[in-house]
């Protein structure tokens, strides 16, 4: 009882930002298997995540909904000048992948240069669910990673225009094991485990 105690005591002195990738008015990507947009997916992946981090003990700041008339573009700035205002630790951003060919498949964190080490123990547990491992990538072009001041991750847990992932994805539990592995992850980044 106290070792639980003291990690939620440590864990309150953080404050994680979390952040769905998409809007109603820009839902990304289409999933032809179960006629849903990515924005579907990913605004309960963030929610989910959010009441779990504060379960657990962890200050939790989402930009979401800004507001869902703004355009994706507007959305995005909007998003990262809020998380910059709160001067959250760790911002968080949740996608998932798509591609032209259902070959595509597998999970990827993609990390600004502070956000490297934790994007690496976040893909070290998703890739757990059953993904193939597409690594972490530092992609120079996303604004999410470069605006943020802080550390900062987008994480892609599988493709759904992929039949394998896909299949991954609507499992049930799926969404409970995303949330358990992200906040694992942020617990031995924060060196709480």
């Amino acid at each position: 009882m106290v070792k639980q105690l003291l990690k939620k005591y440590k864990r309150s002195e953080f404050l994680i930002g979390v952040s769905s990738g998409h809007s109603k008015e820009d839902p990304g990507a289409y999933c032809d298997a179960t006629e849903k947009y990515e924005y579907s997916y990913v605004e309960e992946l963030s929610f989910k995540l959010q009441e779990l981090l504060r379960e657990l003990g962890y200050k939790v700041y989402s930009p979401d909904p800004v507001s869902d008339e703004l355009s994706y573009p507007d959305h995005l700035k909007r998003s990262v000048d809020l998380l910059n205002l709160h001067e959250v630790d760790v911002a968080l951003e949740i996608h998932l992948n798509s591609w032209s060919t259902p070959n595509a498949s597998g999970a990827e964190v993609l990390a600004n240069e502070k956000g490297v080490e934790l994007a690496t123990l976040v893909q070290e547990e998703i890739v757990k669910m059953g993904f193939r491992d597409r690594g972490v990538k530092q992609p120079k072009n996303k604004y999410f990673l470069n605006k943020v001041e802080g550390p900062a991750i987008i994480t892609e847990p599988g493709f759904i225009s992929s039949e394998k992932d896909v299949a991954i994805i609507i499992k049930e539990g799926f969404q409970n094991e995303f949330c358990v592995s992200v906040a694992f992850a942020l617990d031995r980044y924060h060196g709480i485990v």
